[in-house]
C-alpha cells in the first residue's frame, strides 16, 4: 500500500467515521444534497486526489483509488466522491484542467449522481444526452446501442451470423423491449 493511499484512506475513514450516519443517509434518499459532508471532501482535496500532482492533485492511482472507494462503500457514503474522482482523472488524462467542485460523471444512458449539483459535468464518448432522440419504438430511460442521432446501431466488434450489418439502419422494434 503507498504512504499517499494509507493517509487517503485514513482521511476518508476518519472523516465518514466523523459525519456519516443513518438520518444523513435517509435524508440524502430523500434527495437532501450532503452540502457539509461534501464541503469537508472537498476541504480535504479528495475530488482531486486522482489527478496527477503537477495539476493540484494528489496523485493517486486507479489501485490506490479503489481502497479509497471501498472506504466509501462501507460507510454508504451519500456523496458520488469516487465518480469526481473518476472524472477529474479522466478529464486530466486528456489534457483538461479538472475544475474544482463536483464533477459529475456520465456514462453512456445512465443518469449522473446528484447530475442536478455537479458544478461540471464530464461525459464519456458514446454517452447519449436527454435531448438526443430515441430510435424509434424504445422506451425513455431504456439503454440504447445508439451513440449518435443518425438512429444507426453501432458495428458489432466481430461480425457474427445473424448481426446486421455494420452501421446498419437499427431494426423497428415492438412497444415491447427487443
Amino acid at each position: 500500500m503507498s504512504e499517499i493511499r494509507d493517509i487517503l484512506v485514513e482521511q476518508v475513514e476518519r472523516l465518514l467515521a466523523d459525519r456519516t450516519s443513518p438520518a444523513l443517509l435517509r435524508a440524502a434518499e430523500a434527495g437532501t444534497w450532503p452540502e457539509a459532508l461534501w464541503a469537508e471532501a472537498e476541504a480535504l482535496g479528495l475530488p482531486l486526489a486522482m489527478v496527477p500532482e503537477d495539476q493540484g492533485g494528489a496523485g493517486l492511482g486507479w489501485a490506490d483509488a479503489a481502497a479509497v472507494w471501498h472506504v466509501l462503500g462501507r460507510h454508504a457514503a451519500p456523496i458520488p466522491l469516487g465518480e469526481s474522482m473518476a472524472a477529474a482523472a479522466l478529464l486530466s488524462a486528456a489534457g483538461i484542467a479538472a475544475p474544482a467542485g463536483f464533477i459529475g460523471l456520465g456514462i453512456g444512458s445512465e443518469p449522473v449522481a446528484w447530475g442536478r449539483r455537479a458544478s461540471h459535468l464530464a461525459v464519456a464518448p458514446g454517452a447519449r444526452w436527454p435531448s438526443m432522440p430515441r430510435p424509434a419504438g424504445s422506451r425513455a430511460g431504456a439503454s440504447s446501442p445508439v451513440s449518435r442521432p443518425t438512429g444507426r446501431a453501432l458495428a458489432p466488434p466481430s461480425p457474427k451470423a445473424g448481426c446486421p450489418p455494420p452501421m446498419a439502419p437499427m431494426p423497428r422494434c415492438s412497444p415491447a423491449p427487443c
